[in-house]
């Protein structure tokens, strides 16, 4: 199913949640539900802004990523605390266009066009955002050895 002009269902979605709309045990309208509509809308946004490919889940395509999008409740891999479960979250990258740093700083000089962005981890080789319930009105930058953090165009 294609959701837009750049990307499909299965790019936001686990294969076997794939698989389960394909076998029309869970309907493209159930799935495509699943993830909150701002983590779409930044996505399409920001990809038309960059305009390059962006990559979230390749799985169709022989890739290795396929937990970037909304990840299944039983997905072990971030002690049940993931953004991803909840559908509020996507990795991506942009690979032999963009760094990480560069998509990040992206977002960051345009980030009044999604003022519903509250968190992105830095110091990893690929762009995580999400949309949770803060009280803060700035974007929380947060590091997975260093924890919270100033944002700076080279992280």
């Amino acid at each position: 199913m294609k959701l837009n002009t750049n990307f499909f269902l299965s790019e936001f979605l686990t294969p076997e949640l794939y698989s389960s709309v394909e076998k029309g045990d869970i309907s493209e309208f159930v799935a495509t539900g699943l993830i909150n509509p701002l983590v779409y809308e930044f996505i399409f946004d920001f990809r038309k802004i960059i305009g390059k490919p962006i990559r979230v889940n390749d799985w169709i395509l022989g890739g290795q990523f396929k937990n970037r999008g909304y990840r299944m409740p039983s997905w072990g891999g971030d002690k049940n605390l993931s953004q991803h479960k909840n559908g509020n979250a996507i990795d991506f990258d942009s690979p032999n266009h963009y760094s990480p740093q560069e998509l990040r700083k992206i977002i960051v000089e345009n980030k009044d066009k999604w003022p519903f962005i509250s968190f992105i981890e830095v110091d990893i080789n690929w762009v995580h955002v999400d949309f949770r319930y803060t009280k803060s009105n700035n974007i929380i930058f947060w590091s997975p050895t260093r924890g919270t953090v100033q944002y700076n165009s080279g992280i």
